[in-house]
């Protein structure tokens, strides 16, 4: 469960990426958000993506176009 993780072990694994620990707070909450609204699913529709943390419309609709196969333009 990886809304359980402990985010000092998680701040260690994304640190290559930048940004570590505002990820890691967008990520534990993502978790937590897509198992306790959500039923451990991502949703399909943006309105429910962008209520996410840490999900805006960029990647709301990376998420739907390569998810579900939604057409659209990301940039």
């Amino acid at each position: 469960d990886m809304a359980a993780a402990v985010p000092e072990e998680m701040e260690e694994i994304i640190r290559p990426t930048g940004f570590f620990r505002a990820k890691t707070k967008s990520l534990l909450g993502l978790s937590a958000a897509l198992r306790d609204e959500f039923g451990g699913e991502v949703p399909g529709r943006l309105e429910d993506l962008v209520k996410l943390p840490g999900v805006g419309r960029k990647t709301a609709n990376v998420v739907l176009g390569n998810a579900f196969g939604v057409p659209g333009i990301t940039v």
